[in-house]
């Protein structure tokens, strides 16, 4: 969320709407500054934090990024996603399956689309 959109959002859709998606965004975008030491960790740790709707809307946004991957030319950018993917989200979201059925299946989907991914950029 963009810290110049936020009184739209609030005008249109409400504050607690406006607040939910600040609680998915990183820091340091909403901060509008480069990434720093330290915010991959706060990012995750914020993530894990998230109650399961909104979990779902994340891991939704990753699973719809990595659909959109195989159209990079970039082969270093798509190797860092699956990364992240197989290190953190999988987990996540393997960790949040038992809370709802919409949540497991999304981590089914994400695994899906993990493999059949990770099975194109192998080195």
């Amino acid at each position: 969320m963009a810290p110049e959109s936020e009184a739209l959002l609030v005008q249109h859709l409400g504050a607690p709407f406006a607040d939910r998606l600040r609680a998915m965004t990183a820091d340091h975008r909403l901060e509008q500054r480069p990434k720093a030491a330290g915010d991959e960790t706060r990012w995750r740790f914020k993530q894990a934090a998230l109650p399961p709707e909104d979990l779902l809307v994340r891991l939704a946004d990753r699973l719809h990024n990595l659909r959109d991957l195989a159209a990079s030319p970039n082969l270093d950018r798509r190797r860092r996603f699956l990364r992240s993917l197989q290190d953190f989200y999988l987990p996540l979201a393997g960790a949040a399956r038992g809370l709802s059925p919409h949540l497991e299946a999304m981590y089914t989907l994400l695994h899906a689309e993990y493999v059949r991914h990770h099975q194109e950029v192998r080195p």
